[in-house]
């Protein structure tokens, strides 16, 4: 008994210690024009299918289009709630079309999927299983692009995983806990938890706090 215990023990410590997967580069998508050399960095963690992610949008989009490439770069990391059921799913049509036609159609299908967000909660989609409701995202996608493919689509959307688009989706969400990320939306700022932000901040709550830092050691002729 004593000897299954300690077995059972090295297997817990070595579950606990296991490699997180190593993005094939930073995790997050471009809202904006922000370039990566940005001397502000601003990641904001979001769910498709939270209704703050949604009602923080509008704030983090002005702020990122308030200012040069060179001063800011938004970026979108996904993180996908357990209690938002088709959470997942709408992360992993992101990657889908992102890598199907490119990573500037990532805004876009953000502000439809928030558009319909409700489509998609729990309530609307009891009745729905995975595979139908991977099939209403699909619809959507196709009229919202008209040039993805059915092939493009499946290769990433099969209702059940196993695609390069639900790799994608999983490391994002890992490297999103390691940030010890707890919901959404949650921000970092040039790399440190920004706890002061919420969804209700507008540009002006932004500015506060986003301009001193875009100032900072700027030619005085600048200013």
């Amino acid at each position: 008994m004593s000897k299954l215990l300690l077995v059972f023990t090295a297997l817990l410590l070595r579950v606990g210690v296991a490699q997180v997967p190593i993005p094939g580069e930073p995790p997050g998508l471009t809202i904006g024009r922000g370039s990566g050399s940005a001397k502000v960095q601003l990641e904001t963690y979001i769910d498709l299918l939270c209704p703050y992610s949604k009602a923080a949008y509008d704030g983090v989009k002005a702020l990122a289009d308030h200012y040069e490439p060179e001063e800011i770069r938004v970026k979108a990391v996904l993180f996908s709630l357990p209690f938002h059921q088709h959470g997942f799913t709408a992360a992993e049509s992101v990657f889908t079309i992102t890598s199907a036609l490119g990573d500037d159609h990532f805004t876009p299908w953000l502000e439809v999927l928030y558009k319909n967000q409700e489509r998609f909660w729990n309530k609307a989609t009891k009745d729905l299983s995975a595979m139908q409701v991977t099939n209403e995202l699909k619809e959507l996608a196709k009229k919202t692009f008209p040039t993805l493919t059915d092939k493009q689509w499946e290769k990433g959307m099969t209702g059940f995983g196993g695609t390069e688009a639900d790799q994608h989706t999983r490391v994002t969400w890992k490297y999103a806990c390691t940030r010890t990320v707890t919901g959404t939306p949650q921000y970092t700022l040039n790399g440190v938890p920004f706890e002061e932000a919420d969804s209700s901040w507008k540009l002006e709550d932004w500015l506060k706090v986003i301009d001193p830092l875009v100032k900072a050691d700027r030619p005085k002729d600048d200013l």
